[in-house]
């Protein structure tokens, strides 16, 4: 989604992993990098996030909706 100056990259998962939030990140980050005019942001969208799960979208600046 971009808008008004920032892009929201958006993921939507069943079941997140840790090691798909750090990928997502990845992602975000590249597009960060590919996007140094606007603001970006990464959303993950999934159900019942765990603790860990949680904790690296923190970790990474990430925004969880569980």
């Amino acid at each position: 989604v971009a808008q008004d100056g920032e892009i929201i990259v958006l993921e939507v998962k069943s079941n997140a992993k840790v090691d798909d939030v750090r990928y997502f990140a990845d992602k975000v980050e590249l597009v960060r990098l590919q996007n140094t005019d606007k603001r970006v942001s990464g959303v993950i969208i999934t159900l019942g996030a765990a603790d860990d799960v949680r904790a690296t979208c923190q970790k990474h600046g990430l925004q969880l909706i569980p």
